[in-house]
């Protein structure tokens, strides 16, 4: 997690380009552990930056998704679903999970 995280961190320009996806394609193949990770030790907070970085790149992918510009095979409606699953009956990843998604909703908002 610690290099993808530094992509996201420093990534501008093209790079930015094709990041989101990588970070939709990772969310979806491990949810548990991306909240998790992000809830640890109140890391909600902590990590505050990093997870608006991750919530900016994955509204983006899905906002160019629902706008027919992006092959992901993640919708919207799928992806969040994906999501919203892998936090039930956890209190915190269900928290993380509304907060991430909160900022996602807020950066496809922006792009319109």
């Amino acid at each position: 997690m610690y290099h993808i995280n530094r992509i996201i961190s420093k990534s501008d320009g093209a790079l930015s380009e094709i990041v989101g996806k990588y970070c939709v394609e990772y969310f979806a193949l491990h949810p548990k552990f991306i909240l998790t990770y992000f809830n640890k030790e109140k890391a909600v907070n902590v990590k505050q930056p990093l997870l608006k970085a991750y919530a900016g790149f994955v509204g983006y992918e899905l906002y160019f998704k629902r706008e027919g510009t992006s092959k992901l095979k993640y919708s919207y409606e799928s992806f969040k679903e994906i999501l919203n699953s892998a936090s039930q009956n956890n209190k915190e990843t269900e928290e993380t999970f509304k907060v991430f998604w909160k900022l996602v909703d807020e950066t496809i908002k922006n792009m319109n």
